[in-house]
């Protein structure tokens, strides 16, 4: 009888994230177009060219962050205020962006992508 309320529990989160379809489809573009970009990276021979698409690349994970934040916490809804939470589908475990702590490490990836960027700007090719 409890695992069947778990379950029914995990069944409303998974349909209340899949309200936002817009969301997924931008996850998924996002993560093609790095890998994409990820791979041509490798055939280019000017290091200009390379530069350039390692800032796309840099800003598009810049984009794919608060995304994926919003994804994870439409996920959760304040049911739990542990920092480490199982995720809802699949084996793991995530960050919990409920969690004040969780939403500064999300924060901090973030401003670390930023510097990442910034020094790929200033880095002459």
């Amino acid at each position: 009888m409890v695992m069947m309320k778990q379950d029914r529990n995990l069944d409303q989160k998974t349909n209340k994230s899949s309200k936002n379809p817009w969301l997924d489809g931008a996850l998924l573009a996002i993560l093609a177009l790095i890998i994409i970009l990820s791979i041509t990276i490798t055939n280019l021979h000017s290091a200009e060219q390379a530069k350039m698409i390692g800032i796309l690349i840099m800003v598009l994970a810049l984009i794919l962050v608060p995304l994926s934040y919003f994804k994870v916490k439409s996920f959760y809804h304040g049911d739990s205020k542990d920092l480490f939470v199982p995720k809802s589908m699949g084996v793991g475990i995530t960050i919990n962006p409920n969690n004040p702590l969780g939403k500064v490490i999300w924060v901090v990836i973030v401003l670390v992508l930023l510097y990442f960027l910034f020094k790929i700007m200033l880095t002459p090719a």
